[in-house]
């Protein structure tokens, strides 16, 4: 079922808490996706000094608006070749963790990143070493959000090291933690040579994880000259009623969360998708 219809914050750009979710909210989204650092004008200071006053202001903001966090985003390397960097980013992760219920946010959210250092194409990014090395960051970061009472969600992306159903559905067997969850962004795992298959992978990932699936991502695309881009949301190939068929008949309580979304065009993708919000199952 659809838990509430929200938006990425910094789609609207960088602003104060208070004008970003006067925005959000003056569009009609109830939820958000917010990553600290993307969306907030103000520096948020976290780890063993975080600012748990300015932390709890956003929370009171967003909840004087009737707005939450659906997801708290921490979108970092965690495969990063850097042993350092890679340790680095980890205990960002963590601190995310900490802070996640004191801010409002319903789980912390994450790609799954690659083996070169900016996110780009690696070769062997679908390899064991790759996997192994994601996994066991997970691994070490799920005991806090066990001792914070939150939860771990990870996103799939076509070339990184989580990239479709099959390796998703490895991770959480294999993780097998009760506080990982599932960001689901079809787009993401759409390549020119898989776009056929997408209502085949939208079936496979709910079939095997729908208990998991806490988040969908929604931004529509098309491609030209082999290229994948984005387009404006009913305009592109995405199969946006065979998803949105599967979250409303989902018993988990789904957050669907415009992406990558042109400012201009926010407040008609609220509008298409609160639609769903109204209509009944088929």
């Amino acid at each position: 079922m659809i838990r509430r219809i929200g938006c990425r914050a910094h789609d609207y750009g960088r602003a104060s808490i208070e004008e970003l979710t006067s925005k959000m909210s003056g569009d009609g989204y109830k939820t958000t996706q917010l990553a600290l650092k993307k969306a907030l004008t103000n520096e948020l200071h976290l780890g063993p000094k975080a600012e748990m006053k300015s932390i709890s202001h956003i929370k009171e903001i967003m909840t004087m608006a009737n707005m939450d966090i659906g997801v708290l985003g921490a979108y970092l390397n965690y495969a990063h070749p850097d042993s350092r960097i890679r340790q680095t980013n980890i205990e960002q992760l963590k601190q995310h963790l900490q802070i996640a219920t004191s801010i409002g946010a319903r789980m912390v959210g994450t790609e799954t990143g690659s083996l070169n250092p900016d996110y780009k194409v690696h070769k062997d990014n679908h390899g064991p070493e790759a996997y192994l090395r994601f996994k066991e960051a997970i691994e070490e970061v799920m005991p806090i959000a066990g001792q914070m009472n939150t939860y771990m969600a990870v996103e799939a992306v076509a070339h990184h090291i989580i990239h479709g159903p099959s390796s998703m559905i490895q991770l959480i067997k294999g993780i097998n933690n009760p506080r990982l969850k599932v960001i689901f962004d079809i787009n993401n795992m759409m390549t020119y040579e898989n776009v056929h298959k997408q209502e085949m992978m939208i079936h496979q990932m709910f079939d095997a994880l729908e208990d998991q699936i806490w988040a969908v991502h929604v931004k529509d695309f098309d491609f030209v000259d082999g290229e994948k881009v984005i387009v404006p949301l009913g305009q592109g190939l995405l199969q946006l009623d065979v998803l949105m068929a599967r979250v409303k008949k989902s018993g988990e309580e789904i957050d669907v969360l415009a992406e990558n979304i042109q400012r201009e065009r926010l407040t008609e993708t609220a509008t298409i998708l609160s639609a769903y919000s109204q209509s009944e199952v088929h």
